[in-house]
């Protein structure tokens, strides 16, 4: 995948901020409200068959960028391109239309489906929605899309989420996702509540449709491991800002960034003779409510000196495509 190649999801400096207060009493009271900045300036392109790796802890950010870029969140600042069309400030009939091009697959299969639903009715659900086709013809893109992820119509078009495993359950939300043809998905942490047995099947599943149906696919997930299961990029977020990205497999064997030389270190190694030094990170991801002076990862990172609490590194690039947000990144950057 080359720069060449145009993007069909593009943010820059993209921001997404929630006020937390600020109601009447405390208006009353004087105190004024409180900003969480969830994202804090983001740039992230997602071409044409191709998957992109969000992954960072918990509260960086991760699932606040897939919703804003579907535009279930709305952005607080930059911009948002799909195709090279501006959509950041779109609304009416033409979000509606960019929402059919723009889907999510979310976490949970047990919560995101309608038990009162067979298979069909859910499937076939975004079509009515979006007023697509005629009865024979959302009953035709249903199959089709059942089809796609390994589901026969005929099997289960009638069954309920209750009849089905964890494992099938994803792939109905999956279906979904694909029914209405888009262009760009967020799959958020899509095998997160799924058993390890199974969660290899659902990987291979979203990389065989991204190749075959030409997708955009963001995928987002806490597990570094699984992004260089399927990813052809990774991005490395903390706190609201990507600290790193690159090619998947060179950011994986070469980490950069001091935060994602962490995530590496704490992947389980499964050769009991090898031996790698313990790594832990001190302290807690500092609040997007206060965001810190300077470098955010600065309170944990034990590489830390004076001009990383005082000033914020750019995004910079160290090697072929693969860029960090740190300023003694040259000391970690293999060629």
């Amino acid at each position: 995948m080359t720069d060449a190649v145009p993007a069909v999801i593009e943010a820059s400096d993209l921001k997404t901020h929630f006020t937390v207060g600020g109601g009447i009493f405390s208006a009353l009271a004087g105190v004024p409200p409180r900003i969480v900045r969830a994202l804090d300036g983001v740039d992230i392109a997602i071409r044409e068959r191709e998957i992109v790796g969000l992954v960072g802890e918990s509260g960086c950010g991760k699932s606040t960028l897939g919703m804003t870029l579907v535009r279930m969140h709305e952005p607080t600042g930059g911009k948002i391109r799909h195709a090279g069309r501006d959509i950041t400030g779109i609304g009416g009939a033409e979000l509606k239309a960019y929402r059919a091009r723009a889907q999510i697959i979310f976490q949970d299969p047990y919560s995101s489906l309608n038990p009162r639903l067979t298979v069909a009715q859910i499937v076939a659900e975004p079509l009515e929605i979006h007023r697509i086709g005629t009865k024979d013809l959302r009953r035709e893109k249903v199959a089709r899309a059942l089809s796609h992820v390994r589901m026969p119509f005929a099997e289960y078009a009638d069954r309920h989420p209750s009849d089905l495993s964890g494992g099938q359950r994803q792939r109905v939300a999956i279906a979904r996702a694909l029914v209405l043809e888009p262009a760009f998905i967020v799959a958020d942490e899509p095998v997160s509540m799924l058993d390890v047995s199974i969660q290899a099947g659902v990987l291979e599943l979203l990389d065989e449709l991204s190749r075959k149906l030409g997708l955009a696919v963001l995928y987002i997930s806490h597990d570094i491991a699984t992004v260089g299961y399927i990813c052809d990029r990774v991005a490395v977020m903390y706190l609201g800002r990507i600290v790193e990205q690159g090619p998947v497999q060179r950011v994986l064997r070469n980490p950069i960034h001091p935060y994602t030389q962490r995530l590496m270190a704490a992947i389980p190694n499964v050769d009991p003779a090898a031996k790698r030094e313990r790594v832990e990170l001190e302290g807690d991801v500092p609040t997007p409510l206060a965001v810190p002076k300077g470098c955010r990862f600065a309170a944990r990172c034990p590489h830390a000196e004076a001009v990383c609490r005082e000033s914020e590194p750019d995004l910079e690039m160290h090697g072929p495509g693969q860029s960090a947000r740190c300023h003694f990144a040259s000391r970690f950057a293999k060629d």
